[in-house]
């Protein structure tokens, strides 16, 4: 069995913006992680009424795949040929979404799966959805793009 680091250790997010606590499994083509939420956990300042909104659904998929990708980044020391790959990466786009509630129910824990659909180098497609027990609440594809550090110096100078 493997043992995974905090989401943390993958992802640039810290609390309360890091919505992932758990990461239960990653394979070459998928990733798995849970959250809780408790309405006194790390999430508390995120939340509306006592409700977390459903649109936090999709960067939650977003994180998972940045767990996943930090994972085998720390696994397999991976750099590139041409210069270093930034520790971050990019949402590019989010496609088929369907919340499928309106608010994130409390006091539970939330499964989040991501499927890799295909990858070109540093450019991903995954398809993935959340549930909570039996009930799925989200589903999307969602596209990343793991930069250069001299590619986010010309985004962001």
């Amino acid at each position: 069995m493997t043992t995974y680091l905090a989401p943390e250790a993958y992802l640039p997010h810290r609390a309360p913006m890091c919505l992932i606590d758990r990461v239960m499994d990653v394979s070459e083509d998928a990733v798995r992680v849970e959250t809780d939420t408790d309405p006194e956990g790390r999430r508390a300042p995120l939340m509306e009424a006592g409700a977390l909104a459903p649109e936090y659904l999709i960067e939650m998929m977003a994180q998972a795949i940045g767990c996943w990708s930090g994972y085998w980044r720390e696994a397999e020391g991976e750099t590139s040929t041409e210069e270093d790959i930034a520790n971050i990466g990019l949402l590019l786009s989010v496609r088929q979404s369907k919340l499928l509630v309106s608010s994130v129910p409390l006091g539970t824990t939330l499964s989040i799966t991501m499927e890799k659909q295909i990858q070109d180098g540093r450019l991903a497609g995954f398809a993935g959805y959340v549930t909570a027990g039996d009930e799925r609440l989200a589903e999307a594809k969602v596209t990343v793009y793991q930069p250069l550090e001299s590619e986010l110096q010309q985004l962001f100078g």
